[in-house]
């Protein structure tokens, strides 16, 4: 995890007090995000600290509502050893899916556990100003849920199918939910302001919430470079590289859908002709299966693609033959489009994710087939592709996992906190 910007490694010169204290503050946590529930002796071994130095950084972290100490029999022989692990009270984060015709969101805890899900529908609506309404209609209700529970909400995450800007954030523009430029972290603040509640706000592309999700899994180890492609229904990606996510100067970093692997092909809806959606996208796939028209199924897709998803993965199950073909196909490109971004990024892992996943077993031999022919490039030669194992609500884990990720940058957010409640 990132340390804290400006703050520097302990014992830089001219390094604050505060900030030092920050830094090993954040060191703490990140040995808890990384390895689980840990002793003070293996915390202090991980971050380099003495284990007397631990006693008054885990009080203050105590004291913020972050961990807590585990009761265990005592040993026989010698002093009771206390585990140490993130704290599920007094803190919750909510993570919340913005869709075009509902709203799919989650409270959980620091641990980054799902404790409860919910879905709120909407109904049609002009642009983001006829969503905002409905947006605050399930905040409210979640902040209402948290409080009947007595705790507070300390980050909220939202996750958008489209192109957004972390650091500002905001929406640059999402496609599927008719969306164009627009300040959602501020709307949603103005939200929380309103309801009394001070929950530092995250906005983000879906597919790097669904990235990080998979990374801190038992499945990939976050020590790696990592490239990651998927989505529900339109192709994006994402990079992980130095124990986080990469954004770019404007949040679009891995935004592999649509870069550019067949320029003589059609013109794909970004814009661009010939861009990997052409080729892989669940509009593209679907429309060559069944030979509906493109621009028909397009339309369908941000509120079918879970039918669409699932009728071509029957069709490839039944064996049927214009959707094997068109799969197979796609598996080329996938190969290429691998080969593209492994060319300019060069990670050790690059994870298939979403839709495409499902579809493994047709896109898996002519995938292999294409890198296998090129394998011996220096792109290639110590990369590893593989495919995500199917996982219950990736991307709201996802969130909590950013949501618990910005706290462990920066611990003094929830001290802000507590002295705003």
């Amino acid at each position: 995890m990132k340390g804290v910007g400006g703050t520097g490694p302990l014992g830089q010169s001219g390094a604050s007090v505060a900030g030092l204290r920050e830094h090993n503050l954040s060191s703490v946590l990140s040995a808890l995000a990384r390895h689980g529930t840990l002793t003070r002796a293996e915390i202090a071994r991980h971050c380099g600290l003495r284990v007397s130095a631990l006693t008054n950084l885990i009080q203050e972290l105590r004291d913020r509502g972050l961990v807590q100490e585990s009761d265990v029999d005592p040993p026989a022989v010698g002093r009771p050893v206390r585990p140490i692990s993130f704290a599920t009270r007094p803190w919750v984060m909510l993570a919340i899916q913005c869709d075009r015709t509902r709203i799919l969101a989650a409270i959980g805890n620091l641990v980054g556990e799902l404790e409860s899900t919910h879905e709120f529908p909407v109904p049609e609506y002009d642009g983001l100003e006829g969503y905002l309404p409905f947006l605050n209609q399930a905040i409210t209700q979640l902040l209402q849920t948290a409080s009947r529970q007595s705790r507070q909400v300390l980050a909220v995450e939202l996750g958008v199918p489209g192109a957004a800007d972390r650091d500002r954030g905001t929406v640059v523009r999402s496609v599927l939910n008719g969306w164009g430029p627009a300040p959602l972290g501020r709307h949603v603040e103005e939200m929380l302001a309103a309801a009394g509640s001070t929950a530092v706000v995250g906005v983000d592309r879906e597919t790097n919430y669904s990235m990080l999700s998979c990374i801190s899994g038992d499945a990939f180890n976050d020590d790696k470079s990592v490239a990651y492609i998927g989505g529900r229904s339109a192709v994006s990606g994402g990079l992980f590289s130095r124990s986080t996510v990469e954004h770019g100067s404007g949040g679009l970093a891995g935004e592999f859908g649509h870069i550019v692997v067949d320029p003589g092909g059609f013109q794909c809806w970004c814009g661009r002709r010939g861009c990997a959606e052409t080729h892989l996208g669940l509009a593209s796939l679907y429309s060559r299966a069944t030979g509906a028209d493109y621009a028909t199924t397009l339309g369908r897709m941000s509120a079918g693609y879970e039918d669409m998803t699932a009728e071509l993965r029957g069709m490839l199950d039944g064996g049927d033959g214009a959707a094997v073909e068109a799969v197979a196909d796609a598996g080329r490109w996938l190969g290429i489009t691998i080969d593209a971004v492994a060319g300019v990024v060069n990670p050790e892992l690059f994870i298939v994710d979403g839709f495409l996943a499902e579809f493994r077993g047709g896109l898996e031999t002519e995938m292999r087939r294409y890198l296998d022919g090129i394998a011996g490039l220096p792109s290639l030669t110590r990369l590893a592709v593989e495919f995500a194992p199917e996982a219950p609500h990736r991307m709201l884990r996802g969130m909590l996992l950013a949501g618990r990720n910005r706290v462990i940058g920066q611990p003094s957010l929830v001290a802000e906190r507590l002295e705003a409640v």
